[in-house]
């Protein structure tokens, strides 16, 4: 009894903090060139954009747009509008697709 207790509070737990991941995620907006594809191994080695946008750089991790890193480009165009929960790589070619995030 007191095991299944505990695996419930830890499954509200895990889907609290998704949902804020997800909140905070439709906050974020960003428009800019990948300058970066790469591995970060102080992060797990999750896959990560180096992204220049106007006025700074900024990084991103990819893994959370399942596969974006393997479609992706260094010299592509990356955006991401607030309010919502993809990422569009645009192609020098004009060609694009939508990344969904991915709790």
């Amino acid at each position: 009894m007191k095991k299944s207790k505990i695996a419930i509070f830890i499954f509200i737990i895990v889907c609290l903090l998704s949902c804020l991941t997800e909140n905070d995620m439709k906050k974020v907006a960003f428009k800019g060139l990948i300058a970066k594809i790469y591995q970060d191994v102080d992060n797990h080695s999750m896959y990560t954009f180096l992204i220049k946008t106007s006025d700074k750089s900024i990084t991103g991790v990819a893994d959370v747009f399942p596969n974006s890193w393997e479609y992706a480009s260094v010299g592509d165009s990356i955006i991401k509008e607030k309010d919502e929960l993809y990422i569009k790589i645009i192609r020098k070619n004009g060609e694009y697709k939508r990344f969904y995030f991915q709790k």
